[in-house]
Formats: C-alpha cells, structure tokens, sequence
C-alpha cells in the first residue's frame, strides 16, 4: 500500500481516502520496497547524526530505542493520514492493532540498529 500512496503522488494525490480501491501503480512493490529502505537508512544516518561516531564504538540502547519511538510521530501523522485512516489509524478497521504494528515495527527497527552497531565492531 505504501508504494501505492507514493505513487499516486506525482499525479497530485497525496491523499487517498480509499488506497485500496485507488488505481494500481506500476512497480508499487517495488516503489513501497525502495521507500522503506531508503527511510531506514536515513533513520539510521540520523541516529549517528545525533549521537555521534562514538555511538557507534559504545552503542547503548536507549538511543535507537528513544529515535525509534520518537519517530512513530512519521507513520502517525503523516502516513496512516495519506493513507486513508487519519490520525493514528483511527479511521483504520483494527485501529489499535495498526498502532501497536507500528510500535512494534519501529521497536524492532531500532534494536536492529542497536545489534548492527554492535556487530559491525
């Protein structure tokens, strides 16, 4: 769905109501699939941004854990939005197990940031 909403864009949709009725775009697995690794490496760029190289010698959790959840603000209020469900997925059919996808996608991202960090020494 995410490479359908972002393909929709450069015709002017930037929201769409009902994203699963909208009309399929070419290569939008492809599009959704570029977009999520592009927003996780920037994800990840940012962590060291913020934190420094010296992170990356001696990570600690907390610091992906805390970009990691801070960053719910993204998929909350601009996607889940886009997408079709409004604010925090309340317009979602299961809203509070799209929130919780979310938690756990982005918790999950930020302990594989953490574990990445501490393999790469």
């Amino acid at each position: 769905m995410v490479g359908r909403w972002i393909g929709l864009m450069p015709r002017g949709s930037f929201v769409q109501l009902q994203l699963g009725k909208a009309s399929k775009v070419p290569g939008e697995l492809v599009i959704g699939w570029a977009f999520h690794y592009i927003v996780g490496a920037g994800y990840g760029l940012l962590l060291v941004a913020i934190r420094g190289a010296d992170w990356l010698r001696q990570p600690v959790i907390a610091a992906p854990m805390t970009l990691a959840l801070m960053l719910l603000v993204l998929p909350y209020f601009l996607m889940m939005p886009g997408m079709g469900m409004r604010i925090a997925a309340s317009r979602a059919p299961k809203p509070n197990v799209a929130r919780l996808m979310s938690i756990l996608g982005h918790s999950v991202f930020g302990v594989g940031m953490y574990l990445t960090a501490l393999l790469s020494h």
